[in-house]
């Protein structure tokens, strides 16, 4: 059975289900309106599974539902509870033609003829989306690339090539791997040497079938990174990696080869020269003119391969503009407006499809032209979440995403933050565990303890969601039910001149331009737009909203910078110290606050369910609470009651309760601390906790203090001339 219906009793319901379907076969005929719409319920004790047709055109679902029956997930022994999964079905082309259905395609090989319709189709109806984009979006080429020829099997060197394939894959462990040296490039650049024996042996299997595959879609060119960077010359890798995003960018499509464990796996069933692949699809036979197939399997938490778990992968994925994706013996293309699957008729096959046919969210990029940090957040947040081989590469692997994000985020990223909106950046806090990264290039930990890119995990920007809106629709209310104030002034120090340098930090530069009198930057305009029912303080039916001469159609919370011309990102020459004047106290923590410990989420890195952190709250030598902690452990036994803690002060912030007391959801302090739980409007101040070893200052964990409390405590003035990158 399909894991999505994980009961076995649900499973034999199920196979009860189709039973009764096939004896009711005058009752499904093709000719009977009712095909669309049965809806069966059969009973077996305290499990039932119904098949239900929605929408137009139709959507079939297989709804189980077990009140009393267990399944075993994990360790664990979990109640089945009603409706606790579906199953989607997918008609035959006998009962929807003209829609959506199901191919039954070779379970060994992959046809090729109809893989080529795919980028046909996105080349025709998907220009300003997928390709052909405004001067804006567009990544700058690079000055020149090595890639493979499959036609005169042999690297070549070009200066812009019309159209090339990339390849992303796993590289794995093997032994004796071809790749391109000073020594060899020449060699490797004469017509026919990648099938010379000595070279073709030496070939990973991943590597000629993507040539075999490339040729299959008629394309010449091929780029791999084993062979299209020259390994052993750093200046050019190092030159090479800051093309990634060019290189990814503007393929044609990239092949994601994301089954197998390594490059020895290979690209199963596209050709006489690679290994069959082995593809069984799951049918429902209701009666003989009534079959029906289960929707493929999307990629899920429960069946990631390595190269889900890899960091490198996922930027090449993300700024691919269109992916051709070998997956669980399956193949299907993703590009910014459509997916395909190879079993399933759509749009390229002239049919109306009945999906939600869009890019997994968790590569998804837009290109937009103002700075959304929303979308920042959500890429450092799945990137952090993988594995990488070597913790020196933590920012390089994300750093084509970055240049990227550069293009419309003003001053650029400084070890992964942005500079724009630097007091949101600096709260990340670690969802799950994490770990210091070390950086064995630098006898040590060359990244900074306050950069996400310092630790390995599941981490998320603090309360994101709900204090920082830049475009009207990006919430259900028109107002922010948090803002977030800046108090510090944030140096840099240059790696080359030693001087330090002010970070812009300006996301609130604009904050008032909400009053009539203010003097708002050229291009935007100030107009009314009425509240919505949802109005979060219901203080007023309309409010100031701003809009762009450029950006025609959308509304503004508060204008914001927008790059009207593509810019190159700066390098990033700043040492990893953090400099600034604030005011520090001393707490002590207290009881572990709220619940969250008891919750899992899901680690790339350890391929399982793993517990959340655990928070606690802050009190002061009265031992009144007064804030709390965000820690990077989850086991209770870790957090040690009276600890004394140095906090320091970042930004500040207010909160309003929200519509049902929303905010006291993310601020869960407000929820609890006796002298702020009855309060209308929070405010308080975002901190620090940190440690100090000899001269250095390093982060240790994310808080919030009561504004209050705080002050009660009589912080005292400091200066910090280092956050570094200590252990």
């Amino acid at each position: 059975m399909d894991r999505r219906l994980k009961c076995l009793t649900c499973e034999s319901v199920a196979t009860g289900v189709v039973r009764t379907l096939a004896e009711q076969e005058e009752n499904l005929e093709l000719k009977s309106e009712l095909v669309w719409n049965f809806t069966v319920f059969r009973e077996n004790k305290d499990c039932s599974i119904s098949l239900d047709a929605v929408g137009s055109p139709p959507r079939f679902w297989l709804y189980p539902r077990c009140t009393t029956h267990k399944y075993n997930e994990g360790d664990s022994i979990v109640l089945c509870p009603e409706y606790h999964d579906y199953l989607e079905l997918i008609p035959s082309s006998l009962l929807a033609p003209a829609n959506e259905h199901f191919i039954l395609i070779d379970s060994n090989w992959i046809d090729a003829e109809r893989l080529l319709r795919w980028p046909e189709f996105c080349n025709k109806h998907h220009a300003g989306s997928c390709h052909t984009l405004p001067e804006r979006q567009n990544v700058t080429w690079a000055k020149y690339i090595i890639l493979i020829d499959v036609e005169d099997c042999c690297l070549v060197e070009v200066y812009r090539p019309e159209t090339y394939v990339a390849l992303s894959y796993v590289w794995g462990k093997i032994p004796g791997v071809l790749e391109t040296t000073k020594g060899n490039f020449d060699k490797l650049r004469v017509q026919g040497s990648l099938t010379e024996e000595c070279n073709l042996r030496c070939l990973p299997k991943t590597v000629k079938d993507a040539i075999t595959f490339t040729k299959m879609m008629r394309q010449r060119y091929l780029w791999v990174d084993r062979l299209c960077i020259i390994q052993d010359d750093l200046d050019l890798i190092q030159e090479q990696l800051s093309w990634m995003s060019s290189i990814y960018a503007n393929s044609y499509f990239t092949i994601i080869a994301a089954d197998g464990s390594d490059a020895n796996y290979g690209l199963r069933g596209v050709g006489a020269d690679s290994s069959p692949r082995s593809y069984t699809p799951k049918l429902f036979r209701f009666s003989e003119t009534c079959v029906m197939m289960s929707k493929p399997e999307p990629e899920t938490q429960y069946n990631l391969t390595e190269w889900h778990r890899r960091g490198w992968t996922f930027q090449e994925r993300v700024l691919s503009p269109r992916n051709i994706v070998f997956f669980r013996n399956r193949v299907f293309w993703e590009c910014r407006k459509s997916v395909w699957s190879e079993e399933l008729a759509g749009e390229p096959d002239g049919v109306v499809s009945g999906m939600s046919a869009r890019k997994y969210d968790r590569y998804s990029y837009s290109h937009l032209q103002w700075p959304d940090i929303h979308q920042y957040a959500k890429l450092v947040s799945s990137y952090n979440n993988r594995l990488l081989s070597y913790q020196s590469d933590g920012l390089r692997a994300f750093s084509a995403v970055l240049d990227v994000l550069s293009q419309t985020f003003e001053g650029g990223f400084l070890h992964g933050l942005s500079e724009l909106f630097f007091d949101y950046a600096l709260l990340w806090r670690p969802n799950t565990p994490a770990i210091r990264r070390i950086d064995a290039d630098h006898q040590g930990s060359a990244f900074p303890s306050w950069s996400w890119v310092g630790w390995q995990g599941n981490i998320v920007i603090s309360c994101l969601k709900i204090s920082h809106q830049l475009v009207l629709e990006e919430a259900n209310s028109t107002r922010s039910l948090i803002s977030i104030q800046p108090l510090v002034a944030w140096y840099k120090i240059s790696s080359r001149t030693g001087k330090k340098e002010l970070i812009s930090n300006s996301y609130q530069y604009n904050e008032n331009h909400q009053e009539d009198s203010s003097i708002i930057p050229p291009g935007w305009s100030r107009v009314q737009s009425f509240q919505r029912e949802d109005n979060i303080r219901g203080d007023s039916p309309s409010r100031v909203v701003f809009r762009q001469k450029d950006i025609p159609g959308i509304e503004f919370v508060r204008p914001v910078p927008i790059q009207t011309k593509r810019v190159t990102a700066p390098l990033d020459n700043w040492t990893s110290e953090l400099t600034f004047q604030s005011h520090r106290t001393f707490l002590f923590i207290g009881s572990i606050l709220g619940i969250a410990h008891h919750r899992k989420a899901w680690s790339h890195i350890a391929m399982q369910m793993v517990p959340y952190c655990v928070s606690c709250t802050l009190v002061d030598s009265e031992s009144r609470g007064v804030g709390m902690l965000y820690l990077n452990t989850s086991k209770e036994t870790e957090v040690v009651t009276g600890e004394k803690c140095e906090i320091i002060l970042i930004s500040g912030g207010i909160a309003h309760l929200g519509e049902n007391q929303q905010a006291k959801t993310w601020l869960e302090e407000w929820k609890i601390l006796d002298e702020i739980k009855d309060l209308a409007v929070y405010e308080y101040y975002n901190v620090l906790c940190v440690e100090r070893k000899g001269s250095f200052t390093y982060r240790k964990a994310l808080g919030r203090i009561w504004r209050e409390g705080w002050h009660r405590q009589h912080p005292e003035e400091l200066s910090i001339f280092a956050i570094q990158t200590l252990v």
